[in-house]
């Protein structure tokens, strides 16, 4: 993200905790989004995606 103050310690917390999440079926949330906040991560073709759901 354009104002990450610390871009590589982010990009080392995604490779540890998008894997994680994705093995045990966490669901994300993304404040930054707002056409999908939440959603399930799964990897597919060897890249992550999210699968948008409905928070209530």
């Amino acid at each position: 993200m354009g104002f990450d103050l610390y871009p590589m310690t982010t990009l080392e917390n995604k490779k540890k905790w998008i894997p994680e999440a994705i093995r045990e079926g966490w669901i994300a949330l993304f404040a930054h989004d707002t056409k999908v906040p939440a959603g399930y991560l799964r990897e597919r073709d060897g890249k992550w995606e999210a699968e948008p759901v409905t928070i209530d």
